[in-house]
């Protein structure tokens, strides 16, 4: 249950928006409002590929200031016989799955910039400004990939594939096979064609029984609320087609209509016909069913509301509403045409409130409405009336140099007793908004990060000065306000090596040891030089530097005195030897592999138990990585992340395993990891003695002479473990194509060792499994000795 206070502190920001949205893409409740560009007719080939000028780059229309952070990356793209595709679409998108952009409105705006690939099948991005919002999502220190470019062309299906925003010379190839062919009808429930029902795939895997709720596994794909879309409507006899959808795959699809109730499913394109339904391996526990061209989807009569928003009385023309039923949960949302109406379908009766949201790109005014739905009113309608407000005007600039900050998201609330009308804006290349306000009390914060700066969101508050607090009366005019946004703590400084010499390339990660854990990464210059922004100021900093010629850490002492409006700049002087450096190579079949995602979590100083993300970097040509942060006695492991979800599991240097330093050592060698595909799936039964399925049982996966119960796993990866289902059944996916060894028992209520276990070792890729389990080995012993219970 939702509280008010929590709706309040949570709604149109972006926590609030994330929880909301990952609630809708577990529940399958995804779909995106812009579609994708429409692939162009072949052109005729020119006479010389000289003859033709490279495809233009369009980018984001998003403010973003002279400074930003950029991505450069090239490829190209070719058809599975390895001959380029010409005129592809290629799509440069931050990967923040159902991260909402605003809460009412049904977009994340992810894209940073689209192309297409010229007569050779090349594309290239070159020097892309990323918007703050998401330079603060791709570039401030997380620990995964947060980047991807998806391609798509006329007859074939996307492709897509992670790239690392810090290497500029990486060069990618994306391979489009023919799309696989998907059409279907759309029926009402007495089987009338039902024309204008809007068909979306949103997301896509290869998992093929348990799947990630958020789909985050390795070659997972998720487009949940973003600008890329694949998606159609039914025509007049209620068919459609589907374009642009790669085969071997299941499919996220969800079919929609005003006055009809959703349907979701996984489209399958592989061909496999057993497979039949999906189940989340996180998250919701339901299964999802698994359907195959040609589709039949009849959907059900569902009531729905019309919501007629005006300001003025006239109509408002942009934004979006959202719902909210009597119990504080989600209730569905709607874009608001260019008639000022949204209409939203009601699962049922009762008390509803709808919130209105402006887009920050036409600001206006929040409001609210409560409303009831009689059990007999099939076809509600209700008007939300907005205010006006006063127009409050300002500026975001840098609080040191006084220059404009463009893309930055203010999100104005009223204080006081009952429900937040809140209002959005996002400054422009001036560092300039106008933000329409409510008469009353209210607090001007942000509503995403702001790069580089320490900005006050509503789910960060202590990130960052106060929120700015603003009373605003009818009569008193309001002033432009200046809100000077300062750097926290900067860190500038050089990393070089014993001679005194500046080391180029050097990896620089930077990081608080307290909550809110600011984190800040970098690429030193020609001559070791680095500045890193963002930080706390008033906490402890640990600074890493790791480059071929060895690594380095500082620790920066905290300032509890600083003022968090203020820059804190620190020179520091980073020199090799100061750190450890852990080291090894990434193998496969006896070969090095280049450009393997690495990432190194360690503990943090005086605090075994407190997980530090160090740093990430990629394998060289030799399939080398070098790493640094933890120093003598302090505990670590790595991530290692192929792009094709290959895993080591014989590498007992990553999770479930934690190491320590070693005292004395300036370099840490570790033993070769060796990777090993991951296609193997496991499927079968658990039964008693008498043959009957044994529900609810645990299934483990482990390695055949390996280590037992501690398989690893990649982060991304899918669990070596599973629940039986009520008729026993189990399906372990995502497996090393090694021999297997699965063990099915009861835990141990009383935790430690595991009783009676059985165990099997099934042949490769065996769906058929057959696991003998006497449950009744786990049944309490009577007690012969025990006095007599009275009945």
């Amino acid at each position: 249950m939702l509280h008010r206070r929590t709706l309040r502190d949570h709604l149109f920001s972006g926590t609030g928006g994330w929880l909301v949205a990952t609630a809708l893409l577990t529940a399958m409740l995804c779909d995106v409002t812009v579609a994708v560009a429409q692939d162009a007719a072949n052109a005729s080939a020119p006479t010389a590929p000289s003859a033709r000028p490279a495809p233009p780059v369009e980018t984001t229309s998003e403010p973003v200031g002279a400074d930003a952070p950029t991505i450069s990356i090239a490829g190209t793209v070719v058809n599975e016989q390895g001959a380029p595709v010409r005129l592809a679409t290629v799509v440069l998108r931050a990967k923040i799955g159902g991260h909402l952009y605003v809460m009412a409105l049904r977009s994340n705006r992810d894209v940073i910039a689209r192309t297409r690939s010229d007569i050779a099948g090349h594309f290239r991005f070159e020097q892309v400004r990323v918007p703050s919002r998401l330079a603060a999502e791709i570039f401030a220190g997380r620990q995964e990939s947060s980047v991807e470019v998806i391609a798509w062309s006329s007859g074939r299906g996307f492709a897509w594939r992670d790239v690392d925003p810090d290497r500029p010379e990486q060069e990618i190839r994306l391979t489009l096979a023919p799309e696989a062919k998907v059409e279907g009808t759309v029926r009402d429930a007495d089987g009338k064609p039902l024309a204008g029902a809007k068909v979306a795939v949103t997301a896509a895997t290869r998992a093929t029984g348990a799947y990630n709720a958020v789909f985050r596994s390795a070659g997972d794909l998720n487009l949940t609320l973003s600008d890329v879309s694949f998606r159609t409507e039914s025509d007049a006899d209620g068919h459609f087609e589907l374009a642009h959808l790669p085969a071997g795959y299941r499919l996220v699809t969800s079919v929609e209509r005003i006055g009809a109730a959703r349907d979701s499913f996984f489209i399958d394109t592989s061909g496999d016909k057993e497979i039949r339904e999906l189940k989340a391996e996180n998250g919701p526990r339901e299964t999802v069913r698994v359907l195959r061209a040609p589709l039949d989807v009849v959907l059900k009569p569902q009531r729905y509301v019309t919501i007629r928003v005006t300001r003025d009385g006239a109509p408002v023309t942009s934004g979006g509403v959202h719902l909210i039923d009597a119990e504080r949960h989600f209730a569905g949302v709607g874009p608001v045409d260019q008639e000022g109406v949204a209409r939203v379908n009601l699962r049922g009766a009762g008390s509803f409130t709808v919130w209105y949201a402006a887009d920050p790109f036409d600001p206006g005014m929040g409001g609210s409405l409560e409303f009831e739905v009689a059990e007999n009113d099939d076809a509600p309608q209700v008007t939300l009336a907005l205010a006006t407000g006063r127009l409050l005007t300002g500026r975001v600039v840098d609080a040191d140099t006084g220059a404009p900050i463009a893309g930055a998201y203010l999100i104005y609330r009223t204080t006081g007793e009952g429900l937040a009308l809140p209002s959005q804006a996002v400054t422009d290349a001036r560092g300039d908004f106008h933000l329409p306000v409510a008469v009353g009390d209210g607090d001007l914060s942000f509503a995403h990060p702001v790069y580089g700066y320490l900005a006050p969101t509503s789910n960060n508050r202590g990130m960052g000065p106060p929120t700015k607090t603003i009373n605003v009366r009818e009569s008193r005019p309001l002033e432009p306000i200046t809100l000077r946004l300062p750097r926290g703590l900067a860190v500038r400084g050089v990393v070089r090596n014993a001679d005194g010499k500046g080391i180029a390339g050097a990896i620089v990660h930077a990081q608080n040891t307290e909550q809110p854990f600011g984190q800040a990464k970098t690429t030193a210059d020609a001559e070791g030089r680095f500045t890193l922004y963002g930080l706390m100021p008033q906490m402890v900093a640990i600074v890493t530097a790791s480059s071929v010629e060895g690594s380095a850490r500082l620790t920066i002492k905290a300032d509890a005195k600083h003022p968090l409006e203020e820059t804190r700049f620190v020179d520091a002087v980073l020199e090799t030897g100061t750190a450890p450096v852990i080291t090894g190579r990434i193998m496969r079949d006896g070969k090095p592999q280049a450009g393997v995602r690495i990432k190194l979590d360690g503990s943090l100083p005086g605090q075994l138990n407190r997980i530090a993300h160090y740093m990430e970097t990629v394998t060289d040509a030799e399939g080398r990585y070098r790493v640094c942060g933890p120093v003598s006695g302090e505990r670590y492991y790595l991530g290692i992340h192929p792009d094709d979800g290959a895993t080591a599991p014989d590498f007992t240097h990553q999770m479930p395993y934690v190491q320590t330093v070693p005292a004395g050592k300036a370099i840490v060698v570790l033993p070769d990891a060796n990777l090993v595909s991951t296609g193997q799936s496991l499927r079968g039964r658990v039964v008693d003695t008498k043959g009957n399925p044994v529900p609810g049982v645990t299934v483990s996966a482990s390695l055949v002479g390996g280590h037992g119960a501690s398989l690893s796993r990649s982060g991304t990866g899918s669990r070596p473990w599973t629940e039986t289902d009520e008729a026993g059944r189990f399906e372990i996916v995502q497996l090393p194509d090694k021999p297997i060894e699965l063990m099915a028992y009861r835990a141990n209520p009383a935790g430690g060792v595991i009783r009676h276990p059985s165990r099997t070792r099934p042949a490769f890729n065996q769906q058929d499994i057959r696991i003998l389990l006497d449950p009744t080995l786990d049944a309490e012993i009577e007690d012969l000795d025990a006095a007599p219970q009275n009945k």
